[in-house]
């Protein structure tokens, strides 16, 4: 069964909040961007899951979890927001 960008994406979610500390979250990021271009997913694919994953996060609140959890959100929604910011930049800015 092959895995969907949803799935992906609940799984990267779901692994942010567990992470220990803020270059564990950079790393499950960086590593499924690069999964994402291993396996050769269209970029119109890529930027879409960007957005949702994004998204998702955008939709947690700070009551809802420990402040671990919470930088980690954080700090993930400001490592998409670059990502986002990449891939709206034209080719050869960055």
């Amino acid at each position: 069964m092959s895995i969907t960008l949803d799935d992906h994406m609940c799984r990267l979610v779901n692994e942010i909040l567990m992470a220990s500390s803020l270059e564990e979250v950079k790393k499950l990021i960086i590593n499924a961007m690069e999964s994402l271009r291993l396996r050769k997913v269209h970029d119109h694919a890529v930027a879409r899951f960007v957005e949702k994953t994004s998204g998702s996060l955008e939709k947690f609140s700070a009551a809802d979890h420990n402040m671990q959890q919470w930088t980690n959100i954080y700090y993930s929604r400001l490592e998409f927001q670059k990502i986002r910011d990449s891939i709206k930049a034209p080719k050869g800015v960055l």
